[in-house]
């Protein structure tokens, strides 16, 4: 948070947040939320990381039960085409665990592709 005086009247808070997690395609950026939303949603879901590629997203699913993963494909395709991505390719993989950072024991659900590119660990 950002607290900025103001000549006049009350302080304003600021909130900066997270921009680096914005996926940038070309003539498309699509906000986290855009991808999160459909995966909160599914109550089989328990976890999820969201690697953006050149024309879509690779999504690995940690997931208890039953999972529709070509069926939760084609809804997060739904979603990047609403974005502004004319084609997206998208792959949903169920995995057994979600790898964090071994320093820190966070990790980011969603990896853009300049952090990848860049060597970046989610």
């Amino acid at each position: 948070i950002v607290i900025v005086p103001r000549d006049v009247g009350h302080l304003r808070a600021e909130v900066e947040g997270r921009t680096a997690d914005v996926l940038h395609y070309p003539g498309a950026d699509v906000h986290p939320l855009v991808l999160a939303s459909p995966l909160e949603r599914i109550p089989a879901v328990a976890d999820h990381l969201v690697r953006q590629t050149p024309d879509g997203v690779v999504v690995d699913v940690l997931a208890d039960g039953t999972l529709d993963t070509d069926g939760l494909a084609d809804e997060l395709g739904r979603a990047l085409r609403s974005a502004g991505l004319p084609d997206p390719h998208v792959s949903v993989r169920r995995v057994s665990a979600i790898a964090r950072d071994a320093a820190t024991g966070k990790r980011r659900q969603i990896v853009p592709l300049d952090a990848v590119d860049h060597g970046s660990n989610p």
